[in-house]
């Protein structure tokens, strides 16, 4: 694996910006907080009006663009190298460089010592609804050169999603988009029964028909505009190759680009546009939809239009404290959602992943994530249960209340500091929108394309408005109904 790609996996001694001084810590407090009494609604009420209260802050006066650019790095003008900046970032040829066989014995002493806290209740697990996690048990201890963790490869546990890159050119800045596709493989699992009605009250319920003649499919050679969720979800994902239908999609729209992970969710279900955009532009796709034939903005997308119309069931939110950070994790997972994180990374870029689990402390504050990586496709561990070699899947990383920050951490030596998280993604599951759509449309089955031509001639509302032609051989041709009629005339009211 190339370096850049491996700056990604790995968090160490930097946030975004500054090389931070090492925190004198010991494996025994590792996850110890210093806990004080916190009001829950003066921390609810900050994690509500989060942005709002920060409008003056740097970030929030720059442009959309600055703040896309900074955010994943684009055209920064440092004078500084990659390979400098990878070797800053892991402390390498540095002069206290520790070496690896100077450390001392012992280096699985924290696995130990954390499975005796879960043991002895100081320690317990939160998963997001509907994850079936791994066992502490079956977490295995990796470490390499640069950063060190508890893994479990994707045969531990059930309903947790960790897409990959493939690092061809084409993704290598789609993970947001991966994290995106995660989400949604959850969301239509935990929603799988009410997905397969919706699918069949209208045949054009999930499917997205792009303008023009579409995106271009490298394995046929050949261009793509119409897209149907139900191919998608029967494609599903493969936990053998870490390999999605939805990312393989958004490869298809965004090639060699980046995107904001709950924007690109917003083009999925409601196909809103701009996925280079954090703000979401809600007057513009009412244009579109209360146009005729009921258009989407973005016509790439749109797959739930029909039940969710404009709503939004994604979040993104700026995460400026570690009090915001631990109850907005929290309140999201009580609250049934799917989450992701974005932390800044060793190019002073900012790296998205998926989190589908916490480890909680007495005081009921995070103090570890659990969370799956569109950059580890090409890390490897032997497996200490079955002894096979597998892909690194579900990690456990520490999160430390640093300079009142979430600090994410996956290296244990003291010199090593973590950076912070900057951002919290949300998919909820649209449970009152699901209720609502089958109360009205649950037992409404409407007929598909194929069953409208035969009955065509049957209607005569119909029959008068279409030219019928009568061929030589004076039998009358069925005619060939188009979809915006078919829309007109058979869609329920």
């Amino acid at each position: 694996m190339s370096k850049k790609k491996y700056a990604h996996i790995a968090l160490a001694t930097a946030a975004a910006v500054n090389v931070v001084a090492p925190v004198a810590t010991t494996v025994s407090n590792a996850d110890f907080y210093n806990n004080e009494t916190i009001n829950p609604e003066t921390i609810k009420n900050e994690a509500i009006n989060v942005e709002n209260n920060n409008r003056n802050s740097s970030i929030d006066n720059l442009s959309e663009r600055e703040r896309f650019n900074r955010f994943y790095g684009i055209n920064r003008n440092n004078s500084e190298s990659d390979q400098e900046r990878f070797n800053n970032f892991y402390g390498i040829n540095k002069n206290n460089q520790k070496n690896q066989d100077e450390e001392k014995p012992g280096e699985n002493l924290y696995e130990k010592e954390l499975l005796q806290k879960f043991k002895s209740g100081e320690y317990r697990t939160e998963w997001v609804k509907g994850v079936e996690g791994p066992k502490i048990e079956d977490f295995t201890w990796f470490k390499d050169d640069t950063h060190e963790y508890m893994t479990a490869s994707h045969r531990y546990g059930k309903n947790w999603y960790d897409v990959n890159k493939r690092f061809d050119g084409i993704d290598d800045k789609l993970c947001s988009a991966a994290v995106s596709a995660n989400m949604i493989h959850w969301w239509l699992n935990m929603n799988k029964d009410k997905v397969e009605k919706y699918l069949k009250v209208d045949p054009m319920n999930g499917v997205a028909i792009t303008n023009g003649q579409g995106a271009y499919i490298p394995e046929t050679g050949k261009y793509k505009n119409r897209f149907d969720l139900r191919e998608l979800i029967q494609e599903g994902f493969d936990t053998n190759k870490h390999k999605s239908s939805i990312f393989d999609l958004y490869r298809l729209y965004f090639p060699h680009g980046c995107v904001w992970a709950h924007s690109t969710s917003a083009l999925f279900f409601n196909g809103y546009s701009g996925n280079t955009k954090r703000e979401i532009d809600v007057d513009t796709w009412k244009k579109y939809r209360n146009a005729s034939e009921h258009k989407v903005q973005d016509k790439r997308g749109g797959f739930f239009a029909d039940l969710l119309e404009d709503k939004q069931i994604y979040t993104g939110t700026w995460i400026r404290s570690y009090d915001t950070f631990n109850y907005m994790i929290k309140d999201a997972m009580r609250s049934g959602k799917a989450l992701g994180i974005a932390y800044n990374s060793a190019y002073r870029t900012a790296h998205v992943i998926n989190v589908w689990g916490v480890d909680l402390d007495k005081n009921d504050n995070i103090v570890a994530i659990y969370v799956s990586d569109s950059d580890d496709g090409e890390t490897k561990y032997k497996d200490k249960n079955s002894g096979e070699i597998e892909v690194v899947g579900l990690k456990r990383y520490r999160i430390q209340n640093k300079y009142d920050m979430p600090m994410i951490n996956n290296v244990y030596r003291e010199e090593r500091k973590g950076t912070n998280v900057v951002d919290i993604q949300t998919l909820s599951l649209a449970t009152d929108d699901w209720d609502n759509y089958l109360r009205e449309y649950g037992g409404k089955i409407r007929m598909s394309e194929s069953q409208i031509q035969p009955r065509a001639l049957k209607s005569t509302f119909i029959r008068k408005r279409i030219d019928i032609a009568k061929p030589s051989t004076g039998k009358k041709r069925i005619p060939k109904i188009s979809r915006s009629l078919f829309n007109r005339y058979f869609k329920l009211r």
